[in-house]
């Protein structure tokens, strides 16, 4: 007799199926809650496509399951989080080899120390959102805007007020009435800036704050799938921006386009099949670009937006010019990266810009998680002829993925921005964070 499926047998994908059916919910409201398309959901309940981090622990949220309930192995999970819950930046090594007794002896306690630094996790992401906002977003910034210009109102009339003494009384009404009105206008527009942050920091990671972060948001939500691209090469862009939501966007629907279609020749000029071979590993790739003289920048982008498979590894990438806004970018859960702006002045993506033409082996870690080793290759190419008395445009590109290896006292640690890095005496800080030192 067949066996009925169980949510704790098979890969992650049929775990997800499994809870999302006994809880009745439709695969499109489900990846609606998580914010990516229902084809994408539906290739990783099939196990055509890769999970983890962020989107493993949204779907659990959804499907309302601990995120070690959809992986393979709750018991590895529950330990491995343990160890990382147990790292605090800059307060020195904490023993973490008796973890599995810690788990077994105090499986409550386990729980609760794992949700305590998820959930210090959870708020430090929504301040880099909120962050991004307060910098970024031109809605809030209007409405501050606003703000300042009624209490400037406020307090030039209670000025006038306050020292004029032989006010005629017609015009001394007049003053209190605007200053009423000043006042309720202050009121109203205060209340709708709280109102406008909570409800929108709760969904501050799906919520764009330019057309540069608009079209990262969108491939977000593609789930960076451009498998289409592969198949039928540029023909197929028009398709991929027409399933975006764009309409309204024609800045952004352009910078779709055009990033679309640097991917849709990349992978006509390197077929996903020479890439078999290339693993995650810098002297693997670097052979392979020496190999066969595959320019940098196209093997990069290649290998982080290929079509993903079970078996390939997880690569993130990013890109800027000298003034080192990232564009385009893969985001991976690895690498905390702000949405806009510049990012660490240490990350080595800027550091290749001082040896040009020239790929650059780093390996790095985040300073909210510096037990995860992360290794990356950088590469900064000139942008067109190079002609004296003109100014050099230079374009660097990093391509990054997971180190398994552990990470030690010498590695190179960085943050999101100056303005969220906790470290202290940093030689790159440009402005003082309320973090440093904490």
């Amino acid at each position: 007799m067949q066996k009925k499926p169980n949510a704790a047998d098979g890969p992650v994908g049929d775990r997800i199926r499994v809870k999302r059916l006994s809880l009745g919910i439709r695969q499109a409201d489900l990846a609606k809650a998580v914010g990516i398309s229902a084809p994408y959901l539906n290739l990783i309940e099939h196990g055509r496509r890769r999970i983890a981090g962020r989107l493993l622990r949204d779907l659990a949220q959804a499907l309302g399951v601990e995120p070690a309930h959809l992986t393979q192995s709750a018991e590895t999970s529950v330990i491995a989080a343990l160890r990382q819950a147990a790292v605090v930046p800059f307060a020195g090594a904490i023993q973490t080899e008796p973890a599995e007794q810690f788990a077994g002896r105090f499986p409550g306690w386990a729980a609760l120390m794992i949700q305590a630094a998820e959930h210090g996790g959870a708020l430090e992401q929504r301040v880099a959102a909120l962050s991004d906002r307060v910098m970024h977003d031109p809605q809030l910034a209007e409405a501050l805007h606003d703000v300042l210009d009624a209490v400037t109102a406020i307090r030039s009339t209670a000025t006038i007020l306050a020292e004029e003494q032989d006010i005629d009384p017609s015009w001394r009404n007049r003053f209190t009435r605007n200053v009423f009105e000043d006042a309720t206008r202050l009121s109203n527009t205060a209340q709708g800036v709280v109102e406008y942050l909570r409800t929108g920091s709760a969904h501050a990671g799906s919520q764009a704050i330019s057309d540069l972060d608009r079209v990262n948001v969108v491939m977000r939500q593609m789930g960076y799938d451009f498998q289409l691209l592969d198949e039928k090469g540029p023909s197929a862009v028009a398709d991929l921006v027409n399933q975006a939501d764009l309409q309204d966007h024609p800045a952004a629907r352009q910078l779709l386009q055009a990033h679309l279609m640097q991917l849709a020749q990349d992978a006509v000029a390197l077929p996903y099949q020479r890439l078999q071979g290339v693993t995650a590993d810098a002297q693997s790739i670097m052979d392979f670009q020496a190999q066969h003289a595959v320019p940098w920048d196209r093997l990069m982008r290649r290998l982080a937006f290929a079509p993903a498979r079970a078996d390939a590894p997880m690569f993130g990438y990013v890109a800027c010019d000298i003034s080192g806004g990232f564009m385009p970018r893969k985001d991976t859960d690895l690498l905390q990266l702000p949405r806009a702006g510049a990012g660490c002045a240490m990350l080595p993506l800027y550091q290749s810009f001082l040896q040009p033409m020239r790929p650059l082996q780093m390996s790095i870690a985040n300073i909210s998680a510096p037990m995860q080793r992360i290794e990356t290759l950088s590469f900064a190419a000139y942008e067109g002829p190079v002609r004296p008395g003109a100014p050099a445009q230079l374009r660097a590109h990093m391509l990054y993925w997971a180190d398994h290896g552990a990470a030690n006292a010498d590695i190179l640690h960085v943050g999101m921005s100056c303005r969220l890095c906790p470290a202290p005496d940093c030689p790159a800080r440009r402005i003082t964070s309320p973090l440093a030192g904490a």
